[in-house]
């Protein structure tokens, strides 16, 4: 198959191959006993790697935007969509303004966003601490 690795990926050579994550191949790896445990495997190796439609994402990165979208509800009356890393920066901009918590609604959006990112980091850090 063609294509080229990236971040423990095997990416698809054609449109109409799927990107499987290297190492949770179940039929090579170990044997699965009923389609059930097949499908949860495959759907975890989805999460955990972030195929997200064809498109192939670090998982630092998918990992990172959860943990915004976490910490956004802390600042914001909504939180950040799952899309919302494909969103342009002006579009960020105002849904950080328009969904600011009344404490934070007279800051401007790249101070929120600055108090996001840090409670993101810092929950990560705390996350992989304490596991």
């Amino acid at each position: 198959m063609a294509g080229q690795l990236e971040n423990d990926i095997l990416k698809p050579g054609c449109s109409h191959e799927v990107a499987k994550p290297l190492g949770t191949r179940p039929w090579t790896s170990q044997r699965l006993t009923n389609k059930k445990e097949y499908m949860s495997t495959f759907a975890e190796g989805f999460i955990k790697y972030g195929l997200d439609k064809g498109h192939i994402k670090p998982k630092e990165e998918v990992q990172k935007e959860l943990d915004q979208i976490w910490a956004s509800g802390f600042y914001l009356t909504e939180d950040l969509p799952k899309n919302f890393g494909k969103w342009s920066e002006k579009k960020l901009n105002k849904f950080l303004v328009d969904h600011a918590w009344q404490p934070f609604e007279y800051y401007e959006a790249d101070d929120i966003w600055e108090h996001i990112e840090r409670l993101a980091d810092q929950g990560r850090t705390y996350f992989e601490r304490n596991r």
